[in-house]
């Protein structure tokens, strides 16, 4: 079968009504990479279930991990911003990559790199189709789905 029975409602019992859901199956390896960061963001974990649900959303994936990742990058880099937008933090971190912290940071000679696989990302989010925006494709919100899980998994140390 092309799905799984999956656990939606983390906190709720296993005979509690609409706590499953029917999910795409996900290469096991994939899977397994992505249970830590899931398991401790609920909008990981929502932009996982948009994503690979019966019915996906494809433009509530992208717009989870945006959201996830303004929130994460504006914690871990300008806790001081209020108002964090992922087009700004980036711009931000670009123009002073020596504040990114990561795992194998060393390796990277120029750490601007990381942040380029976020490029962009704010041109799928569903609010933006009025202006430059558009709708992303399954491929896009999977690419930006599991390099925001990456990029999380870079950043636990």
């Amino acid at each position: 079968s092309a799905y799984e029975v999956i656990k939606t409602k983390m906190d709720a019992g296993e005979y509690d009504e609409g706590v499953y859901d029917l999910s795409e199956r996900v290469n096991p390896i994939v899977k397994m990479q992505s249970e830590e960061a899931l398991e401790k963001n609920v909008l990981l974990q929502q932009a996982w279930q948009s994503c690979y649900s019966r019915n996906p959303e494809y433009e509530k994936t992208v717009t989870k991990c945006a959201d996830f990742l303004e929130h994460f990058l504006r914690d871990k880099y300008e806790p001081s911003n209020m108002k964090p937008q992922i087009g700004k933090l980036i711009g931000n971190l670009k123009a002073s990559p020596g504040k990114l912290r990561y795992k194998g940071e060393t390796i990277l000679a120029n750490k601007e790199t990381i942040l380029l696989l976020l490029d962009n990302i704010a041109q799928f989010r569903g609010i933006h189709t009025a202006g430059t925006g558009k709708i992303p494709t399954k491929e896009e919100a999977e690419y930006i789905l599991h390099t925001t899980i990456y990029i999380w998994n870079l950043h636990q140390m």
